[in-house]
């Protein structure tokens, strides 16, 4: 259900998130609608998700925003120095019976808030 609108209330959150070759920058509206604020699709290497990846962490890293830009289109992100980080793998199975793997990569933060907390870590073997 990318770039649809969801009906469940949420709170009012900023997230990032990489799903299969998509990177999606996504407001969360109070309202409980999803608002697509960015959104860029293609098939590439895993060379060229790897090193795109790597351009996100290494801006991450140094505290930097992190600008996504597509065609026309540009979108700059300050992350905060705590955000929430999920990692999802999905298996997505059509009316068809094909399956569809996919893994998701998100942070989220409350927009104009930095969280403290932490929770058990996750390593990447």
């Amino acid at each position: 259900m990318w770039g649809t609108d969801v009906t469940s209330p949420v709170r009012e959150v900023s997230r990032t998130v990489w799903r299969r070759e998509r990177f999606i920058s996504v407001g969360r509206l109070s309202t409980g609608m999803e608002e697509v604020l960015f959104e860029h699709e293609r098939r590439q290497t895993r060379e060229e998700t790897a090193a795109m990846l790597r351009d996100v962490a290494d801006r991450l890293e140094a505290g930097e925003p992190v600008t996504l830009s597509a065609g026309g289109e540009s979108m700059t992100l300050e992350v905060p120095a705590n955000p929430t980080f999920e990692v999802k793998v999905e298996r997505e199975t059509s009316g068809a019976g094909t399956t569809e793997l996919s893994v998701e990569f998100e942070l989220e933060w409350k927009e104009g808030e930095s969280t403290d907390g932490s929770d058990e870590g996750l390593s990447v073997e």
